[in-house]
């Protein structure tokens, strides 16, 4: 036939009339389809066309612009690799003019893996979901607690000729401040756990279940002298101070709020840097009237 669409792992794509001289002013195209995610390997066993008049195009993606080979000739082609994308079909378009022909082609198809792609690694302060790499596969990203992700949470692994993802990997980022809910959290100095930067001013805020306080600790702290952090038992700064912090100052202190809420205000001068903090908290459910009374 003249063309058609052609499923399989493998088949067989012969020029109109072969064995027999195939006829003038052809113009066929064929779509193969294998798996989804994999190539299609073509390997000539008959190939004779009228030079430069008559000639054979094998394309992928659907992109009649730019060929994976053209073919013209009598010299039997090497086998092609084509699909490399991933999109699991390859047409061939075959043109003959209105003067001679030959025997034409006897082309046999087969679906192959694909390369996988490279394994891209873990971004610093996340976890991965996926541990699969080849064409379509996925990779998911998230952060661990206190870090917000810049970039692609997703990324997918695409054909061509070199395997490559469709973006480079996200970062995690310890910002300056933050809003936190929930019944736990996790609160980190900007850059944490490298050293800040001068002149911060960062407001962080904990909201958890009414009718709850939080229990508030350090497991990193450490300030340049100057540097400090204060602790608001509310919302704002006009709550009743908890605490001002600075140097190791924080280090074996537990910190409870009387309410679901905390206000925490950092500071740093144009001065010196150290390596900041990092703090967890819990929602707990405290006696108000012995909390009062002690």
């Amino acid at each position: 036939l003249c063309g058609g669409y052609v499923f399989g792992k493998t088949g067989t794509i012969l020029s109109p009339g072969f064995p027999d001289f195939y006829p003038n002013s052809l113009n066929c195209t064929w779509t193969i389809e294998v798996s989804h995610g994999k190539g299609v390997h073509l390997v000539f066993h008959t190939f004779h066309l009228e030079e430069n008049h008559d000639y054979l195009s094998i394309f992928e993606d659907g992109n009649f612009q730019a060929p994976v080979a053209r073919l013209t000739g009598s010299v039997l082609p090497p086998s092609v690799k084509a699909g490399l994308y991933g999109n699991f079909s390859v047409q061939l378009r075959f043109i003959s003019d209105f003067s001679m022909s030959y025997e034409g082609f006897n082309i046999t198809f087969s679906e192959y893996d694909l390369e996988p792609c490279e394994d891209p690694g873990v971004p610093a302060f996340s976890r991965r979901m996926g541990f699969r790499f080849g064409v379509g596969d996925l990779l998911a990203f998230s952060c661990f607690h206190g870090y917000r992700l810049e970039g692609d949470s997703k990324i997918t692994c695409l054909g061509g000729g070199r395997r490559v993802w469709s973006n480079t990997l996200p970062r995690c980022i310890a910002e300056c401040g933050a809003s936190t809910l929930g019944p736990e959290g996790v609160l980190l100095s900007p850059n944490f756990p490298s050293s800040y930067d001068n002149n911060h001013e960062c407001i962080y805020r904990i909201t958890t279940e009414k009718g709850k306080g939080i229990r508030l600790k350090a497991e990193s702290f450490a300030l340049q002298d100057g540097d400090y952090l204060k602790v608001y038992d509310g919302e704002n700064t006009s709550s009743r101070l908890l605490g001002n912090f600075t140097l190791d100052g924080m280090m074996g202190q537990v910190i409870n709020s009387t309410s679901n809420h905390l206000w925490l205000e950092f500071n740093s001068n144009a001065s010196g840097t150290d390596q900041g903090f990092r703090l967890t908290y819990t929602s707990e459910l405290f006696d108000i009237m012995t909390f009062h009374y002690n």
